[in-house]
């Protein structure tokens, strides 16, 4: 067969929805040419973007482009166009059978690279490339030819194709601004499917993955990829940069053209084989936050990687939609294939957000009649299978199922909204029908606390003796690590919530990672009586500060007192919050005043409206300027109903000594547990399970130590009774190495934050196999053993701290020092990038992984905000710390701020020796040679 005198058909060799490709040969010049023929009855866009085809290639002529021969029109109406014959495979062909080396793929991306510039020249945009749209001719890989300008932009003509119909790209390399329909799409979209596409050749994946289309273009929208490194780590670094750079949610984030890669990609051959390594990039997004997702319909097209085409939209049906989702406080996001995503972030409570999700699919439901619609609920987090991944994947399945009038959603949704709303089931799952009126929140029982009674009900005294005069008074409980403190302060806290709703109890606790933070316990129990948790955005925090002080305090106090109790506890507000605010951060002295006044305030005018129990727990690792403040509260409010309950090791007198003595004092020394409590405490546990004389062992080998003893109860239950450990600390590592490796590699990362610690932050260390696989199995496992529990419930981001300390020193003990060093680094970047108001913290990591240079900038820092909260011992001694390690050209703004800090405690002589060895270091025309002098 002939086509228009020129080509003779050899033989068909595919077939599609707009028509055939032939193999031909070109009649008297003997060469073949794939011959592409439009089907007669298509007409409108389809043509047009047939005729593009063709003239795009006919003006592209570039050895990495496949050729143009010629096109046009045959008798019957039907178009062709001819292109070279390229015999050999598609890049996706070649993919299929594994992944290419590093050298193979930078040589993909070199020709990629040349043949999208040649384009791109003529303002030419791909918008579909892809491994399938990629021919290596004689499948040599060296040889690429790049296909398909079917659905390309000529944006320099304006033949931008975009009626509803229009294909638009394929899914999994389509960049956000195509899943979004951007009308202005550019060259640096092909840049991201180029990212894309070099991800595959190397991971043999693509960066994100889904199980459809509509989940795809979620993923693309909102959620992160990993780094390639993660999957590949023989993967240069600079390479790893290119693709992390290409992949780029913002477009001017991205490289600005692809003529500029050619350097970066020569750089990267010409350092292959001796590049440095860095420190992996585990967790380059530190938060986890709960997040919702409502879907709402799309094109049911289950495969990612099928070019896909764009629906009409109603406008006004649109700005409908906009409107409720902004009155609801959702952000909507309209993709390509039709769908819509709402995501619903940043409240306090998963159950919150949850109902206010809710409440926003119901609004909708009747905007969209006749399309599925479904809401799911999860944890957003940065990794490789994260779990926004998880949530984006049960929406987009529910959508699979019709709903009709209701509203489909996940079973973690269903239990968060079972009492507020209407919830019905079918054999898909539960569905969303309608609200309903709101359930009582449900109570918590507290734990026993078994051979206690006589301190219980001393502290019981104590706190009547305080609210009946009113005194301010303070009882210090101490004892042995495991003696029972906290199970002690906790069993009376939740005693006192439970029995005298009219004293306020605020918790605070000091950490092992915080000990030289100013303020840090005291900070923990004002966000905790304030109702300001750790986990929302800054301004949310912000807010639920002045709430709560604006129910402390006179509307006329509230600015002032909130700007520096932000200050305080790491919520910093506008400088031109208040004209104080402005004024004292130019002056560190005068913001320590307005700082102890704020925080002195906050407490008297807590304590005038009502009594105040105040539990600060392990005051042996609470800062000098905490246990300074406390002093001078007891004392100021001295005829306030104020009770200060505070626990410690014996240890804390050697570092406060006589501290509080002169207040109303009463310590409490915890002894162990008396043989008939032991023996209660096993009954409670194990009923008769024991015999006699296995009890009386374990009884014995107990000492009285209450930790000890459930450590030896547990082992008891399991039927381990020939080998009892000797210490507390043995008995917590010997518990530990009973559980699965994973679940102790866990711990070994976690304690490294001292004794709290989040999920995100444990991911950050445990690197991508752990990420894949999840942490949920193992958090559960290591809840139900009762080695970690679970903190601040129903917050965004899930919070654990270990039972005991004893089990986060033991985990500790367990890192190798490269291990240790390794992970004190890891969590000083998650906390710089989280931003970490905590500069000791940070620079205490970053010591402690041997990452001195570092550390001297947070060291800095850390010792001007103890010389902004009046603790300057601890000032002073962060500012030698830091000077015994820097170096000769760092040496001198440390100089001028050990300076300041002897000015201010009165040691004029220190301060003149140091500003004058300031003096020699620096230049006359340097700025800070006028600080020093």
């Amino acid at each position: 067969m002939r086509i228009d005198g020129r080509f003779e058909v050899e033989a068909p060799i595919g077939a599609g929805g707009m028509g055939r490709v032939y193999r031909a040969k070109l009649i008297g010049e003997g060469g073949r040419v794939a011959l592409k023929v439009l089907r007669a009855h298509l007409s409108g866009a389809a043509r047009q973007r047939f005729e593009r085809e063709a003239r795009i290639l006919a003006e592209l002529h570039h050895p990495s482009i496949v050729g143009y021969v010629g096109h046009g029109q045959l008798a019957d109406g039907s178009a062709y166009l001819a292109m070279e014959w390229l015999a050999g495979e598609t890049l996706k062909a070649r993919l299929k059978r594994g992944t290419l080396s590093v050298a193979d793929s930078l040589i993909v991306a070199e020709r990629l690279v040349h043949a999208l510039t040649a384009a791109h020249q003529h303002g030419v945009v791909h918008r579909d490339l892809k491994p399938a749209n990629v021919h290596l001719v004689d499948k040599d890989i060296a040889r690429i030819k790049l296909l398909d300008f079917g659905i390309a932009r000529q944006a320099l003509r304006g033949t931008d194709l975009t009626q509803p119909g229009t294909p638009i790209g394929t899914p999994a390399y389509m960049s956000p601004e195509q899943v979004r329909g951007a009308p202005d799409i550019d060259a640096r979209s092909d840049l991201y499917s180029l990212g894309c596409l070099l991800f595959r050749c190397l991971a043999g994946r693509t960066p994100l993955t889904a199980s459809d289309a509509v989940a795809m273009l979620t993923k693309v929208v909102l959620e992160q990829p990993p780094g390639i490194d993660e999957l590949r780590p023989d993967v240069p670094f600079r390479l790893c940069q290119i693709i992390s750079d290409l992949l780029s949610k913002q477009r001017h984030e991205r490289p600005p053209s692809a003529a500029s890669l050619l350097p970066r990609l020569a750089a990267v051959e010409r350092s292959s084989g001796h590049c440095e390594q860095v420190l992996p990039t585990v967790l380059t997004r530190a938060e986890r936050r709960v997040r919702c997702l409502i879907l709402v319909g799309g094109d049911a097209t289950p495969d990612p990687d099928v070019t896909i085409v764009t629906p009409p939209r109603d406008r006004s049906h649109m700005a409908a939609v906009q409107r409720h989702v902004e009155q609801h406080g959702g952000s909507l996001h309209a993709l390509a294939d039709g769908s819509l995503v709402v995501t619903m972030t940043g409240a306090s409570a998963a159950t919150d957000l949850a109902v206010r999700a809710a409440r926003c699919a119901l609004r909708l439901r009747p905007l969209f009649p006749a399309v599925s619609m479904a809401l799911a609920t999860g944890r957003a987090e940065a990794s490789v299978d994260s779990l926004i991944g998880d949530v984006i994947e049960r929406g987009a399945a529910a959508l699979r199922y019709p709903s009709h009038s209701q509203v489909r959603i996940d079973a973690l949704t269903a239990e968060l909204l079972s009492d507020r709303f209407v919830i019905t089931r079918d054999e898909h799952g539960p569905l969303l029908s309608g609200a309903s009126a709101p359930a009582l929140p449900r109570s918590r029982g507290a734990r026993s606390c078994v051979g206690r009674d006589a301190e219980l009900t001393l502290l019981r005294a104590l706190l009547q003796d305080t609210t009946s005069e009113p005194v301010a008074q303070v009882a210090l409980v101490t004892g042995d690590a495991g003696i029972g403190k906290s199970c002690l302060l906790t069993a009376f806290a939740l005693r006192v919530r439970r029995d005298l709703p009219d004293v306020c109890v605020w918790w605070g606790n000091a950490d092992a990672m915080n000990i030289d933070t100013s303020l840090y316990a005291l900070a923990q129990a004002l966000r905790d009586g304030l109702g300001v948790a750790d986990d929302p955005p800054l301004p949310v925090q912000q807010q639920r500060l002045v709430a709560g002080l604006g129910a402390l305090l006179p509307p006329g106090e509230v600015a002032g007192v909130a700007a520096f109790v932000g200050e305080a506890i790491g919520l910093p507000f506008a400088a031109d919050y208040t004209p104080q605010l402005a004024a004292a951060r130019s002056d560190d002295s005068l913001c320590r005043e307005h700082i102890q006044r704020a925080l002195l305030r906050t407490l008297e005018a807590a304590a005038a409206g009502g009594p105040l129990l105040l539990v600060i727990e392990d005051v042996h690792w609470c800062s000098a300027s905490t246990v300074q403040l406390l002093d001078v509260a007891l004392r100021k409010f001295a005829d306030q109903p104020l009770f200060l309950l505070a626990s410690a090791r014996p240890q804390v007198h050697e570092r406060f000594r006589k501290m509080w003595h002169s207040r109303q004092y009463q310590e409490i020394r915890l002894h162990g547990l008396r043989r008939a409590a032991a023996r209660q405490l096993l009954r409670e546990r194990l009923g008769t399970a024991l015999s006699a004389e296995a009890a009386a062992r374990v009884v014995d080998s107990a000492d009285g130590n209450p930790f000890y003893l459930e450590a030896l109860l547990r082992e008891a239950a399991k039927g381990r009774l020939d080998l009892f450990p000797d210490s507390v600390l043995t008995a917590a590592s010997a518990e530990l190495e009973c559980l699965p490796a994973d679940a102790r590699r866990l711990l070994r990362a976690a304690s490294v934050f001292g004794r709290h610690f989040s999920e995100a932050a444990v991911l950050a260390l445990l690197g991508p196999e752990e990420r894949r696989r999840g942490i949920q199995s193992l958090i559960e496992l290591l809840i139900d053993r009762d080695i970690i529990v679970r903190q601040g419930e129903g917050t965004t981001t899930p919070r654990h701290a270990f039972r005991h300390a004893l089990y986060q020193q033991a985990a500790y003990a367990m890192l190798t020092e490269r291990d240790r060093q390794l992970g004190h680094r890891l969590a000083a970047r998650q906390l710089e990038r989280g931003g970490e108001q905590n500069a000791m913290l940070i620079a205490q990591h970053l010591e402690r992984g041997n990452h001195i240079g570092k550390s001297l900038v947070w060291y800095e820092r850390a010792a001007r905000q103890a010389l902004r909260g009046d603790d300057l011992d601890t000032a002073a001694m962060l500012v030698d710390r830091a000077l015994g390690a820097a170096p000769p050209e760092g040496r001198g703004r440390l100089l001028c701020l050990k300076s300041e800090v002897h000015r201010w405690r009165g040691a004029n002589g220190a301060a003149y020796r140091a500003s004058s060895e300031a003096l020699d270091g620096f230049a006359a025309d340097d700025p800070w040679w006028f600080t020093a002098a």
